[in-house]
């Protein structure tokens, strides 16, 4: 069901990137993209250059809304009721001063899974970062992990939390119900804002939290989501888990193969929530998976990094992510190469970066979130 409706919120803050340009040269309409490039003919011909600007204004927030009628949900009583329907939320980017004006487009898209007990606006300083480099952000409000279905019953500690928590396991079926969705109000003369925006063949994946395992599990379970990672309308290009783990209640090992999209893991050594050892064993079973990429932030609690509530790390984070995503989706990638990504995740005393080898990261004595 496509029930799209004017959101919220708007930000302006500008974010350092390359710009970049793209030339269409028409006689009959052809369109070339990075980097620019020139035609010869016989006959007249006509060049528009359209610059990319090195930063974008994040749009207003849209919604919409899936349904999936076959699938189950979690109750707080821990038994499962027919059916999910939750709320999606799409931050996109606009030229500064024309929200109308849409350079570049379509734009790749990054799909976020949230955490326990949050909602992507928990995120906004991390998924505005990325609009303003120029992607398309698709974040679900999960039915039960959200933090008003949280908060209405009891909050974390509550009795019901574990239940609601357990719903994750249903949350990877979301991610391809929430990219059909899209795709119908992506394509051109949809009567969307959304229309001709989208980029439905270049999509990257990230979570942070429970939304990393739920992506880990989509990505690399081949086990046991086998049809939900065969039902994306394209293979993901890039897999982005942030304090994440082989979600509780899957099948491990994970597995990965030299066809498996690129990886970036972000995990602290001091993350009392998520501990680091759940982490690297994650990046231990996906050795296989040519692409990839373990970061360390030093110091660093489960959320902040997150969310900009830890500055020197969420620095860390949103450049490294960001260009991780730009090597991986192809865009705006002149220049750009894995030592690039490797190079924006490393800060003396802040960040570290493994590729080949698997760390070994001691856990904090003390458990909680």
């Amino acid at each position: 069901m496509l029930a799209l409706v004017a959101g919220i919120v708007a930000s302006c803050t500008p974010a350092a990137s390359r710009a970049t340009t793209s030339t269409t040269t028409s006689s009959s309409t052809t369109s070339t993209t990075l980097p620019p490039s020139t035609s010869t003919s016989s006959t007249s011909t006509t060049t528009t250059t359209t610059t990319i600007p090195q930063s974008f204004q994040v749009a207003p927030t849209a919604t919409f809304n899936v349904s999936e009628p076959d699938a189950t949900t979690e109750t707080p009583q821990c038994s499962t009721t027919p059916g999910r329907f939750f709320q999606v939320e799409v931050r996109y980017p606009v030229l500064a001063g024309d929200s109308q004006a849409h350079p570049g487009a379509p734009y790749p898209v990054i799909v976020f899974a949230h955490g326990f007990a949050v909602t992507p606006d928990t995120y906004v300083e991390l998924l505005d970062a990325w609009v303003q480099a120029g992607f398309v952000v698709v974040a679900p409000i999960f039915p039960d992990e959200n933090a008003y279905m949280v908060d209405k019953y009891g909050g974390p500690s509550s009795p019901a939390a574990n239940c609601l928590e357990h719903d994750e396991l249903n949350e990877p079926g979301d991610i391809p119900a929430t990219l059909d969705e899209l795709g119908a109000l992506a394509k051109k003369g949809s009567h969307s804002p959304l229309s001709g925006l989208v980029d439905m063949k270049r999509i990257g994946l990230a979570g942070q939290s429970d939304g990393g395992n739920v992506m880990a599990a989509l990505a690399f379970d081949s086990a046991q989501y086998k049809a939900q990672l065969a039902a994306l309308p394209t293979r993901p290009r890039a897999v982005a888990i942030l304090s994440g783990q082989a979600m509780p209640g899957t099948t491990v090992p994970y597995t990965a193969s030299s066809a498996s999209p690129p990886l970036l893991m972000v995990q602290s050594n001091a993350d009392t929530c998520n501990l680091p050892g759940t982490a690297t064993t994650l990046y231990g079973y996906l050795q296989a998976d040519p692409t990839r990429w373990f970061v360390e932030l030093l110091g660093a609690q489960h959320l902040p990094p997150y969310t900009g509530g830890d500055p020197s790390h969420f620095a860390v984070v949103a450049k490294v992510t960001t260009e991780f995503f730009e090597l991986e989706l192809g865009w705006r990638s002149q220049g750009l190469t894995a030592s690039s990504v490797s190079a924006a995740g490393t800060s003396p005393n802040i960040a570290q970066v493994y590729t080949t080898t698997v760390p070994s990261i001691p856990n904090p004595q003390t458990v909680y979130c």
